[in-house]
């Protein structure tokens, strides 16, 4: 077909006298067809096959050249005017879309490709069901998640209990007072405590002036300013308003409500083994392992005002002063306090241990954060794994993530806890001594440091 459209040209003669007839009756000047510009080339296509020349997608195999001549045959019609490029700027074939033809249109609606097609779509539809069953059937037989209990207030966060006489005085009479625990509210808040408890203010060795509480502590309006504030910081307060009043001293941690004495019994032999194994020299690390024990229990911590200092009891009062700062009375009364400070009982003062990685308040709030942060240790499962003379261990399970607590009171021991059933591996998270690293600790042979305690994190896979 295309040799039949397009004439060579090297033909003999006839095609020069086609083109000089031509010449003459279109009235042109005897211009040679070297002579032209490439860009008035016109190629034109014979009526006979223009239409099949607008169908095809096939491109011209012929191209011309103006060094030259070009003839057609007669009977042409002018359809198309076609610009030829120059060699650098031709875009290959290999680079052109090629639609496909009717005929192959045609084969693809064949009997064989539309079975093809309908093996595909039903494939398609197989899998897509398959994995939706699949997906049902994992979620059935998946077991339901422990739901978490449900917390009240006073089981979320550590209560503070405070004597009052003895935390901070605003008028100068040397008496703590309700204004003073007011002006610390931020300081407490800084705790991570829920609630505060205040010693009761109806009775103590104090004389009694006949009003609902000691008139030294403050009046009714100082304990409504202390409410307001301590609510926009979202804290309780606690009145211990006993019926029979009683003096002060013979108020203790011990004091507290526990429904379960067997725990309450467990805690007591703890606490009384723990100070049985310490000696006044190493006295920081035995409140060091019991704030371990303490916030790593099941059950409310109740911390007593100044123990997140180490503060020291006096031989004569277990109510001694808090201490502020560096100034005198260390910053508790600008006058004299209603008790001689004891100075046997050296503690550090907030101030001083407050940018200290190392102090006792630091350890404490890493503490509070840590059993904020932690599920396990607010109401996980409590399991003991050993209790001996100078070892102590117990982990906090909730569902597929656990605590391990390990308190040595002796000397420095190694523990394979993956005997237990526990992992080979967990993250440590708190240690009673230095500065807490951040590190993996091989549960299969555990060496624990003397007088130390360790709260590690541990996963447990399915």
């Amino acid at each position: 077909m295309e040799d039949e459209n397009f004439i060579d040209t090297n033909a003999p003669s006839e095609v020069s006298k086609e083109k000089s007839s031509l010449d003459r009756g279109n009235g042109s000047s005897s211009r040679s067809i070297e002579d032209t510009d490439e860009n008035d080339i016109e190629v034109n296509i014979p009526d006979s096959d223009a239409g099949l020349a607008t169908r095809t997608t096939e491109p011209l195999r012929y191209t011309a050249t103006v060094s030259k001549p070009l003839a057609f045959q007669t009977n042409w019609r002018f359809l198309n005017k076609f610009k030829v490029p120059d060699k650098e700027s031709r875009v290959p074939i290999s680079s052109l879309f090629r639609p496909l033809s009717k005929l192959e249109l045609q084969m693809a609606g064949g009997p064989k490709w539309r079975w093809i097609r309908r093996c595909a779509l039903a494939a398609f539809w197989l899998t897509w069901t398959s994995l939706l069953a699949a997906a049902l059937v994992i979620i059935l037989e998946t077991p339901e998640c422990k739901p978490s209990p449900s917390l009240r207030w006073w089981q979320r966060k550590p209560m503070y209990r405070i004597a009052l006489q003895s935390y901070y005085d605003t008028n100068g009479d040397g008496v703590g007072d309700l204004l003073g625990i007011q002006r610390k509210v931020e300081y407490i808040k800084k705790l991570h405590v829920g609630s505060i408890v205040i010693t009761p203010l109806n009775g103590n060795k104090f004389n009694s002036t006949g009003l609902p509480f000691d008139g030294r502590f403050g009046n009714i309006q100082d304990l409504k300013s202390l409410l307001k504030t301590a609510a926009k910081s979202d804290i309780k307060v606690i009145l211990d308003l006993t019926p029979n009043p009683a003096s002060i001293e013979e108020y203790s941690w011990t004091n507290i409500d526990f429904d379960d004495h067997e725990m309450l019994e467990w805690l007591l032999f703890v606490k009384g083994h723990i100070s049985s194994a310490t000696t006044k020299d190493d006295v920081g690390i035995k409140d060091r392992l019991f704030m371990m024990l303490l916030f790593s229990i099941p059950g409310t911590p109740i911390i007593f005002y100044g123990e997140e200092i180490g503060l020291k009891d006096y031989k004569v009062s277990a109510y001694p002063l808090m201490r502020w700062d560096n100034s005198k009375h260390a910053g508790f009364t600008k006058s004299l306090p209603w008790i001689t400070p004891d100075l046997d009982s050296y503690t550090p003062t907030v101030t001083q241990q407050t940018d200290d990685p190392l102090s006792t308040l630091t350890y404490y709030w890493n503490l509070a954060q840590l059993r904020h942060e932690e599920p396990s240790l607010q109401f996980g499962d409590f399991h003991i794994l050993a209790n001996t003379t100078d070892f102590i261990a117990y982990i906090r399970q909730q569902e597929l993530t656990g605590i391990l607590v390990v308190l040595n009171f002796g000397d420095e021991i190694s523990v394979d806890f993956t005997g237990v059933y526990l992992p080979e591996f967990a993250v440590l998270l708190a240690k009673s001594r230095g500065v807490t690293p951040c590190q993996v600790i091989n549960l299969h042979e555990m060496k624990i440091e003397a007088n130390t305690g360790y709260i590690l994190k541990y996963f447990i896979s399915e």
